[in-house]
């Protein structure tokens, strides 16, 4: 049974995403109601193998938006428009495996490493080069280059305590990915803070970058205290060859010029920044990989990915369609004006409105509630603000308070992930980074505030 599950989530969520392009550009009635009815489809599918949380979160939206639904009289025949928002950060999730493929068959790791290793002659240094190769992972790799950037720093760190190899690890990584992802133009909750707030994407990217980089020059320079740690250097690696320095060179370059790309494809299309993504993503990762001469490797890698991760998005398809059904009934109904009319009065409080948003969003992890939920209640209630407080803003915090909880929320992906291979606590780790994380907060609520 969980095999035949697992091939019909398969084809049905591929499927989805195809019906998604189609009615992108050839939009018809009939494409519209296969798309709403394999909609339908995937959300079934999706209940039986979803987590607890995700199963509970999904049915109390898809239950609280029939019920909006039957009270104010709405119809059911729009429900296809209401899953277009969703399934376009669906698409990007369904094809991000594509482009992690491409830094796998690239050997991209392996140059990482020697980077880490050469001319390192205390911790401080070796703490800024992993945080740095932290971030640079997770903008190509997201969650996958937590255990990546771990293993990579881990066998630099012999003679040291254990207890002070993972706080070493637990901070360097966990932040490096913070900031990494609070800007990455593959992070799929800026995509959903773009559809919420509907500000383009290059709009944030100024800011959210130079946020970024600030925090890795502060926290880099706060790490160089672990300079005056007795260490035993660097795990010997082979000097690294030309074809190494030209990966290192070409990390960044692959980035750069994808987001190039991607702006030329959204501006040809006249489509939308993270669906001109989700379409210039597998073309372009495949014209790299050819480039590099590993074209039949990154085709075999890329279709063992995407048979593997694809039966495995039941959570996110669960969450992001019925919650898109939740929005679209909402926004049609007389909450929205109750609601307005309620927090009428925070409208001339925008920075205690930015700071409770933060806090709200780091609690609600300490409680168990993933952001990505979080996040889309919270997208709900800032709607009737959207008129009334610059939403530049608005997006701002709501990626900052998002990103904030990735080092210090003990239930988050990230944190377990780093509490797995460090085999300590999560609430140990999450104390560990709890003052950075309120300081990534602050800050973030701050730049908000200073862009009204």
């Amino acid at each position: 049974m969980g095999k035949r599950s697992g091939h019909a989530r398969l084809f049905f969520y591929s499927l989805l995403v195809a019906l998604y392009f189609l009615t992108l550009f050839f939009p018809s009635r009939v494409l519209r109601d296969a798309f709403g009815l394999v909609g339908v489809i995937c959300i079934l599918l999706s209940f039986p193998g979803a987590d607890r949380l995700y199963r509970m979160a999904g049915f109390l939206f898809l239950t609280a938006g029939i019920g909006i639904a039957w009270l104010e009289g709405i119809s059911l025949q729009n429900v296809p428009d209401h899953l277009a928002s969703p399934v376009m950060l669906l698409a990007l999730l369904f094809v991000l495996p594509f482009f992690q493929s491409l830094m796998k068959v690239g050997a991209f790791e392996r140059t990482l490493n020697r980077m880490l290793s050469v001319r390192v002659d205390h911790l401080g240094k070796l703490y800024i080069r992993g945080s740095l190769v932290s971030y640079l992972l997770t903008v190509f790799l997201f969650f996958a280059a937590i255990p990546i950037a771990h293993d990579l720093l881990k066998r630099n760190l012999a003679g040291i305590s254990s207890s002070l190899q993972k706080k070493f690890l637990s901070r360097a990584i966990l932040r490096g990915f913070a900031l990494g992802t609070v800007w990455s133009p593959l992070e799929v909750l800026i995509a959903l803070v773009a559809e919420m707030t509907r500000v383009d994407y290059t709009a944030m990217l100024p800011w959210l970058l130079l946020f970024s980089l600030a925090l890795l020059l502060a926290d880099g320079a706060a790490g160089y205290r672990y300079r005056a740690v007795e260490w035993g250097g660097c795990a010997r690696e082979p000097v690294g060859d030309d074809r190494d320095r030209r990966r290192l060179i070409l990390l960044p370059a692959v980035l750069v010029f994808f987001m190039g790309f991607v702006l030329l494809v959204q501006s040809l299309l006249e489509i939308r920044f993270f669906t001109a993504v989700t379409l210039a993503m597998v073309p372009y990762a495949a014209v790299w990989a050819a480039l590099l001469g590993r074209l039949k490797r990154y085709v075999k890698h890329s279709y063992s990915t995407w048979k593997r991760e694809t039966p495995r998005m039941q959570n996110m398809v669960l969450l992001f369609l019925s919650v898109g059904f939740f929005n679209g009934m909402i926004q049609q109904s007389a909450a929205m004006d109750g609601l307005q009319s309620l927090l009428h009065r925070v409208e001339d409080m925008p920075l205690l409105l930015f700071l409770t948003i933060q806090l709200f969003m780091l609690g609600m992890t300490f409680l168990g509630i993933s952001t990505l939920v979080t996040l889309s209640l919270v997208g709900v209630f800032i709607q009737p603000f959207l008129e009334s407080i610059h939403p530049l803003s608005l997006a701002v915090v709501l990626v900052t308070s998002s990103v904030a909880p990735d080092v210090a929320g003990p239930y988050n992906s990230t944190v377990m992930l780093m509490s797995e291979r460090t085999g300590i606590s999560p609430y140990r780790i999450s104390r560990w980074n709890l003052g950075f994380s309120l300081v990534f907060g602050g800050l973030g609520a701050g730049l908000a505030y200073m862009l009204l």
